[in-house]
C-alpha cells in the first residue's frame, strides 16, 4: 500500500513537471501553425522584409529608367525640330530673295525655287516625324538623316546664297556705272575750269577697272554654281560641288574687294573736284560667304 501511494505520488510529481512542457510544446505547435498562415515568425518576417524593399527597389529603378528616357526624348525632340525650324526659315528666306533677282531668267528662277519648296516639304515631314517618335533609338536614327540624307539642303543653301550675293555685286555695279558717268562729267568741268585733275583722273581709271572687274567675278561665281546638281551620294559629284562652291565664294570676295577699292577711288575724285557739285551712290556689297 505504501508502495502504491509513493508510485501515485511520483507519477503526480512528473504529471506537474510535465504540464508546462506540454504547455510550451503546445505554444509552439500554435506559433508555428501562426507562423505558416500569418507569417509573423521573427526570422521569416525579415525574409519578407527584404524580398519587399527588393521589389520596391526594383520599381523605383525602374521607374527611374523610364523618366530618365522620356526626359532624353523630349529634349532629343525639341532640339530636333529648332534644328529642322532653323534649316526651313533660312530656306524660305532665299527663296525670297531668289524671286527678287533681276538677272536670274524666269526658268532659273523656278528651277532653284522648285528644288528649294521640295526641301522644306521634306524638312517639314521630318519635323513630323522626330515629335512622332516614342523612343530615343528611332529618334536618333532620325535626327541622323538630317545630315547624309537631306543632301539638297546642303547644296541649295550655298549655292542660292552665291547666287543672291552675285545678283547684289551686279546690281551694285550698275549703281556705280551710273556714278561713273556723273564724276567724269564733273572732273571734265573741273579741267575745263583750269584746276588739276590728274589724281582724279587716276582715280577714275582705277574706279572703272574695279567696277568692271567686280561684274565679271561676281557672273563667274553665278555661273560656277547654277547649274550644280546634288551629288546623291556620289564621292566624286559630291567633291566636283564643294570645290565649285570655294571657287565661287572666292570670286565673291574678289568682287567684294573690287568694291571697296572702287569707292575709295569715288572718294579720291570728290574730293578733288570738291566744290563743282556733289556726287552719292550706294556702294555697300552684301556678300555671303
Amino acid at each position: 500500500m505504501n508502495r502504491t501511494k509513493k508510485l501515485a505520488t511520483i507519477a503526480l510529481a512528473g504529471a506537474v513537471a510535465l504540464t508546462p512542457m506540454l504547455a510550451f510544446a503546445d505554444d509552439s505547435v500554435s506559433a508555428g501553425a501562426s507562423v505558416e498562415t500569418n507569417a509573423k515568425h521573427p526570422l521569416l518576417g525579415n525574409v519578407e522584409a527584404r524580398f519587399s524593399a527588393s521589389d520596391q527597389k526594383d520599381a523605383s529603378s525602374t521607374e527611374h529608367k523610364a523618366a530618365r528616357e522620356q526626359d532624353r526624348l523630349d529634349k532629343g525632340q525639341t532640339k530636333g525640330e529648332n534644328a529642322v525650324d532653323m534649316r526651313v526659315s533660312l530656306l524660305q528666306k532665299l527663296e525670297d530673295r531668289i524671286n527678287a533677282m533681276k538677272r536670274l531668267t524666269s526658268d532659273e528662277k523656278s528651277s532653284i525655287s522648285a528644288e528649294i519648296t521640295a526641301q522644306i516639304s521634306a524638312l517639314t515631314d521630318l519635323k513630323t516625324k522626330i515629335g512622332s517618335d516614342t523612343s530615343t533609338t528611332t529618334l536618333i536614327a532620325d535626327l541622323k538623316t538630317i545630315r547624309p540624307d537631306y543632301r539638297t539642303y546642303i547644296l541649295v543653301l550655298p549655292r542660292t546664297a552665291i547666287i543672291a550675293a552675285s545678283d547684289r555685286v551686279m546690281t551694285i555695279v550698275d549703281q556705280m556705272t551710273t556714278v561713273g558717268t556723273k564724276l567724269e562729267a564733273r572732273i571734265t568741268d573741273a579741267k575745263n575750269a583750269g584746276a588739276d585733275v590728274s589724281a582724279a583722273e587716276s582715280a577714275y581709271t582705277d574706279y572703272q577697272a574695279k567696277i568692271a572687274d567686280a561684274k565679271v567675278q561676281a557672273q563667274t561665281a553665278s555661273d560656277l554654281v547654277i547649274n550644280l546638281k546634288v551629288d546623291s551620294g556620289d564621292a566624286s559629284a559630291q567633291a566636283a560641288n564643294t570645290t565649285a562652291l570655294k571657287s565661287a565664294r572666292t570670286k565673291l570676295q574678289a568682287a567684294r574687294a573690287d568694291l571697296v577699292a572702287a569707292r575709295k577711288d569715288m572718294a579720291t575724285i570728290i574730293a578733288s573736284v570738291k566744290g563743282k557739285g556733289s556726287v552719292t551712290a550706294s556702294t555697300t556689297a552684301s556678300v555671303n560667304r
